[in-house]
């Protein structure tokens, strides 16, 4: 009988204790949940802070995508730069004041006929750059080729054939601006006044007249010229310059005119190979001439897929020892979204770039800077605003930004006019805030 009661309060203790279990479980559960909910609330946080993209890591190469949104690019401090114009070469137009004296530098030749009726005029329309960006300047009146450096500052003058006839001493009286001492656009004014000038006086005999100069990848200069201008026996002649010296010259050759009488140039194909035929351009359906092959020929599509073919060949030569990143477009899972993915050599993601397509950002295609091994993409602006340009090493790092506005000039630009010349250079310079 004792037995059985122990048993009974023994089971009675134990229903106890687990009920005072059960309540301390509930109780604490409340505490969990709160834990859960602090938690989610600081990953949603994290998730919200927009740091930026680390683009290069300290193990050097990437093997991971690396996502970049344009909005965290633009906020990243890198530098920006910005499309501006500077005048670098600025002229005026002569021939000398004596003939013992002849032309100085930051001074062009201009020639007219006389006539008042659509009378024939000559002055300096030819340019070209080298490599290491010396400006060439054609100044066929004054038998020369004027050099400048890279900021407009004069080098030489090599001395060419470049316009022939008698020359004379002789005097002019301009009518000058004196506020400006411009040629003044009426000379009633009471600020005009009347300057006398001596200047060196060409009569033309059409004996030789330069056209134009070129300049290879490989920094040779040509010029051509045509003998005996506007006769039957006319003929064009290129002459080859190293180091600012003839080492070769090409003679009798055809002189082409386009469908308006006037004189072809001499141009080079995307593999250097000169040839005489539309200046700076090329003219499908029209015959030109191979200077190296002496054969005419005729530009049409294949021609030019096969010289295109030929110029890639010779661009991968050049570029064997370089790494390339290949170039993908890709669309994400967001139709919002899209970007361009950039792998190095041996196929591992570098970056990939992506912006919001609002209709108005349109990327262009990347390009690569084999030289400095860069690589460029381009994303439109708004309205008037131009292209921006995101610039990245091969590692990924974006290392500047370059602002264009919407429509870019070439970096050189020369303008004539009777009074003078301009050379303006167009270049990125630090934006200023």
């Amino acid at each position: 009988m004792k037995k059985s009661i122990y048993v009974l309060i023994l089971a009675l203790l134990m229903c106890v204790l687990c009920l005072n279990s059960a309540k301390l479980m509930k109780k604490e559960e409340p505490k969990e949940a709160v834990k859960e909910e602090k938690s989610v609330e600081v990953k949603k946080e994290t998730v919200n802070v927009k740091e930026p993209p680390v683009l290069k890591p300290e193990t050097g190469s990437i093997s991971e995508t690396i996502e970049i949104v344009i909005d965290d690019i633009e906020k990243m401090g890198v530098p920006v730069y910005e499309y501006v114009s500077k005048v670098i070469i600025e002229g005026e137009m002569g021939t000398g004041e004596t003939l013992e004296a002849g032309p100085g530098p930051y001074e062009f030749g201009f020639w007219s006929d006389g006539r008042v009726n659509d009378p024939e005029i000559l002055k300096p329309s030819s340019m070209a750059v080298d490599t290491k960006g010396n400006i060439y300047i054609l100044d066929a009146i004054n038998n020369r080729i004027q050099k400048y450096d890279p900021d407009g500052k004069y080098i030489k003058s090599i001395i060419i054939e470049g316009f022939s006839g008698k020359r004379l001493n002789a005097e002019t009286i301009l009518t000058l601006d004196s506020r400006t001492m411009r040629a003044a656009e009426d000379p009633f004014d009471p600020s005009s006044i009347e300057v006398k000038k001596k200047f060196v006086k060409v009569v033309h005999d059409y004996k030789y007249r330069g056209i134009n100069i070129v300049i290879d990848s490989e920094d040779n200069l040509y010029y051509y010229l045509i003998r005996n201008p506007w006769k039957k026996e006319e003929k064009g002649e290129v002459w080859q310059f190293r180091d600012d010296v003839v080492v070769k010259k090409w003679e009798g050759l055809p002189a082409l005119r386009s469908h308006i009488g006037e004189y072809y140039g001499i141009c080079l194909e995307l593999d250097d190979s000169p040839y005489i035929g539309a200046v700076g351009a090329y003219s499908y359906g029209v015959n030109v001439y191979d200077i190296i092959n002496k054969k005419y020929y005729t530009h049409t599509g294949e021609f030019d897929a096969q010289m295109e073919e030929k110029y890639e060949v010779k661009k991968a030569i050049k570029a064997r020892n370089i790494m390339k990143p290949e170039v993908k477009e890709i669309q994400s899972d967001n139709e919002n979204k899209k970007g361009y993915s950039i792998t190095n050599g041996e196929k591992k993601t570098l970056l990939v770039l992506k912006w919001q397509d609002d209709h108005y950002r349109i990327a262009t295609s990347p390009t690569i800077n084999t030289n400095k091994k860069e690589i460029h993409i381009g994303v439109a602006g708004k309205g008037i605003k131009g292209t921006n340009y995101y610039i990245f090493n091969y590692e990924g790092q974006l290392i500047k930004i370059w602002e264009e506005p919407q429509f870019v000039p070439r970096r050189l630009q020369m303008g004539t006019e009777e009074n003078g010349l301009r050379v303006v250079k167009y270049d990125y310079e630090p934006k200023r805030q």
